[in-house]
């Protein structure tokens, strides 16, 4: 399977790099005259304002920007085809790994599984620190402990996926000690004990029922600071 990998991937990148070399040299070629065209508006403004030729500078400057921008337009384009590529081949590669574990249950673990997963979701340059977030996660879920620590475990992700992965969290951990960090409060104050940080010190330790009564603690502060 390994060899059908590489083969793939080294004919997208010739392709990938053929294609773009080429859209590149297009792109100076269709810039170059707007860049000139603007050159010559600076140094004859008062020229082209002498003999009322405004509009017809304007028409052409604009014509010249259409035509810079298709290059660049392709380009883009040349771009998202290839992170589609890309997320296909890493999806197709995902499926058959989860249908050999399936197959062939019992030869491995599933820890294992997670972390060949894993590997294979993050040769995917095009993933978003949230959805490495969201692997990370599922990874500790595969692999219970009796201690987790999470450092902003859903600080790029939404609120609907933020709740989830807490309840998923809670649910797959109940029964073992959680250290989380975190700046958003309200992902934290279902913990059963909480301690406040202050310029790398220790300022505040309570539980979470007890700092909210505390008006004037630095827990509350933060409470207040996030418009809470």
């Amino acid at each position: 399977m390994l060899p059908v990998i590489l083969l793939v991937i080294y004919v997208l990148q010739k392709c990938y790099l053929r294609t773009s070399r080429q859209i590149r040299y297009m792109d100076l070629e269709a810039v170059a005259p707007l860049i000139t065209h603007c050159q010559e508006t600076i140094s004859g403004c008062t020229t082209i304002r002498a003999f009322g030729w405004q509009r017809q500078s304007l028409h052409r400057s604009l014509k010249l920007l259409d035509n810079s921008q298709q290059a660049y337009y392709m380009m883009f384009c040349i771009q998202r085809w290839l992170n589609l590529v890309l997320d296909l081949l890493t999806a197709g590669i995902a499926v058959v790994v989860v249908l050999l574990a399936v197959e062939l249950r019992g030869t491995t673990s599933t820890g294992s599984i997670g972390v060949a997963l894993l590997n294979i979701l993050g040769f995917n340059l095009s993933l978003s620190h949230g959805q490495l977030q969201l692997l990370a996660v599922a990874r500790a879920l595969l692999r219970p402990s009796q201690l987790v620590v999470l450092d902003e475990v859903t600080s790029s992700v939404d609120s609907v996926a933020e709740t989830k992965i807490l309840d998923a969290i809670h649910e797959a951990f109940n029964n073992s000690t959680i250290i989380a960090v975190a700046h958003r409060l309200e992902t934290i104050v279902g913990y059963d004990m909480i301690v406040v940080l202050d310029g790398g010190r220790v300022v505040e330790v309570g539980r979470p029922a007890d700092l909210l009564e505390k008006q004037d603690g630095w827990f509350m502060k933060f409470v207040h600071k996030a418009g809470h």
